[in-house]
Parts: C-alpha cells; structure tokens; sequence
C-alpha cells in the first residue's frame, strides 16, 4: 500500500477548501509549519499504521516530506514506529523532496539517512504552470 502517513488525520485541522491539488499542497504546508512537532507526527503516523494493521494491511510505503528540520523529525518518528512494530507489519520510507534537493549538502545527507533503513530516495519534479 502506497501512502503519505506524515499527512494523515489532519483534515479537521486542515482540509483542503476547493479540492484542488495546488490547494491540498497550501494547506498541508500551512498545517506542517504550524504543527508537525514530533508528538503530533507521531500520533497521526501511528494512526494510520494501526488502522492499516487493524484492517489487514501487511506492508505500507510511505512517502515522507523529508527536507531540512521537518524531514529530519519525520524520518525520526518513522523509523521509531518502525522498530516499535517489529515484524508484523512491513514499512518503507520513501523521501519525498525537489529532485533538485539532492543536488544540495543537505540533499546528500538525505541520501545517505534513506539509505541507513532501507529506505527508497524519491523526489517530484515542479513545472510551473504560470
């Protein structure tokens, strides 16, 4: 299962006003900026891992925003939610910054955290459409 658990269960506090995806992205990092502190990544993180265990779910990849300060805290709460959840359920982070991210210092050290886990080094491309 693909998903986004640093994103999820934030709707009541956040939602997206016209449904749009320019819109989600707006609200999210509005969201993120005023409370992605490790406790509330935590708390929706295994939210979602426990609903997904719960409703027979036996593997989730996860994109996690993962530049600067933020990914640092993200990371962090994933891979503690991971060693907390043993072998019952199977957990992948994939990173999920500007391609051109990894062509920075911080972007190396990046790269070099998703590969500590396992994890998979992703990135978006931004065309802007104006």
């Amino acid at each position: 299962m693909h998903t986004h658990l640093d994103k999820g269960h934030a709707w009541e506090r956040s939602p997206n006003p016209d449904g749009t995806f320019a819109s989600a992205i707006e609200a999210v990092g509005a969201d993120a900026q005023k409370n992605w502190n490790a406790d509330d990544v935590y708390r929706r993180m295994e939210f979602g891992i426990e609903c997904s265990y719960a409703h027979g779910t036996k593997a989730i990849r996860t994109h996690i925003d993962a530049a600067g300060e933020q990914g640092t805290i993200s990371l962090a709460v994933f891979q503690e939610l991971r060693a907390k959840g043993g072998d019952r359920l199977i957990l992948q982070a994939v990173s999920l910054v500007s391609i051109d991210y990894f062509l920075t210092p911080a972007g190396e050290k990046l790269a070099d955290k998703i590969a500590e886990f396992c994890g998979i080094i992703g990135g978006f491309t931004y065309i802007n459409s104006d």
